[in-house]
C-alpha cells in the first residue's frame, strides 16, 4: 500500500505542474476569446489562482520531501524551491503582460517537473550500503 501511495504521489508531482502550465497558458486565451467570462470572472479567477498554486506546490512537496530525506540531493530541493517560487510569485505579485506571465509559468513548471523526475531518479538509485562490495584481499 505504501508503494502505491508513493507511486501515486510521484505521478501527481509530475502531472500537477504540467496541469498548472496548461492552466496558465490557456486561461489568458480563453478569457480573451470569451468576453462574457472575462467581464464577470477575472476577480474570481485571481482569488482562485493562489489556492490553485498552493495546491500544486503542496502536491510537489508531498512527492519530493519524503524521498529527499533519504537521498539528500540538494539539487532536487533547489529545483523544488525555484519552481515553488516561480509558481507562487504570480499569485501574489501582478506580472504585467502575457509573455512574462507565460515565461514565469513555464519556468515554474519546468523546475517542478525536473525536481520530481530527478527526485525519482535519486530515489531509485541504490545507496552505497545497498550495493555488495568486493574488497581485495
Amino acid at each position: 500500500m505504501k508503494n502505491i501511495v508513493k507511486k501515486g504521489l510521484n505521478a501527481l508531482g509530475v502531472i500537477a505542474p504540467a496541469v498548472c502550465l496548461v492552466h496558465c497558458l490557456a486561461t489568458p486565451i480563453i478569457l480573451t476569446a470569451l468576453p462574457l467570462i472575462s467581464a464577470s470572472g477575472p476577480h474570481r479567477h485571481e482569488d482562485n489562482d493562489a489556492t490553485f498554486h498552493w495546491i500544486i506546490v503542496a502536491i510537489c512537496a508531498l512527492a519530493i520531501l519524503p524521498a529527499f530525506k533519504s537521498h539528500g540531493k540538494v539539487r532536487v530541493l533547489g529545483l523544488f524551491a525555484a519552481g515553488a517560487a516561480f509558481v507562487l510569485v504570480p499569485a501574489y505579485v501582478h506580472i504585467e503582460g502575457l509573455f512574462p506571465h507565460i515565461a514565469v509559468a513555464i519556468a515554474g513548471s519546468t523546475c517542478l517537473v525536473s525536481a520530481n523526475l530527478l527526485n525519482r531518479k535519486y530515489s531509485k538509485a541504490p545507496a552505497c550500503c545497498d550495493v555488495p562490495h568486493v574488497h581485495p584481499s
